[in-house]
């Protein structure tokens, strides 16, 4: 007998980003049995990838801090990934808190483009394919592989006030 899927919706699993943009608040979706994907999305390109370094101590410190395991970490030129696990709400809270206010006063206001991302994944296949993503999205920035356009499901918005394109 198949287990039932808690979550029936896809959108359930995922928050913040674009995938928000003009909709009402709801609470953000979180598991502490199960791995998120977590895109904190930069408005000033290059900024984070030139500053490689300094923004890897900065996400493994608050990490070891609020006791979060990152799996998988990739600083991209306009974005960061990572592929954690977190103990309760509120670890993710202060994380995030601390994460982005302390890059945001480095590299000045307005830094963050975007809410933060997240997404729940499931252990197994979704875990492996997110894990490789994120690999493969390294590989093109340090140019291994050559840049591959990859098809959007969520609308893209210019402004959240106007209507989608």
């Amino acid at each position: 007998m198949r287990q039932l899927p808690l979550f029936k919706d896809e959108t359930l699993k995922s928050h913040g980003g674009i995938v928000n943009l003009g909709k009402r608040k709801t609470r953000r979706p979180l598991a502490t049995r199960k791995a998120l994907h977590l895109v904190l999305k930069s408005s000033q390109t290059v900024c984070l990838f030139s500053e490689l370094s300094e923004v890897k101590y900065y996400i493994n410190r608050y990490s070891f801090q609020f006791h979060i395991r990152i799996y998988h970490l990739s600083v991209q030129k306009d974005h960061i990934h990572i592929l954690m696990k977190i103990v309760n709400r509120d670890s993710y809270k202060k994380f995030t808190r601390a994460l982005t206010g302390i890059l945001a006063r480095k590299y000045g206001k307005g830094l963050w483009k975007l809410s933060p991302f997240t997404r729940v994944l499931d252990w197994g296949q979704d875990f492996e394919r997110t894990k490789n993503y994120i690999s493969q999205n390294e590989a093109e920035v340090w140019g291994v592989r050559p840049y591959k356009p990859r098809k959007n499901k969520a609308p893209t918005y210019q402004n959240p006030l106007e209507k989608p394109l």
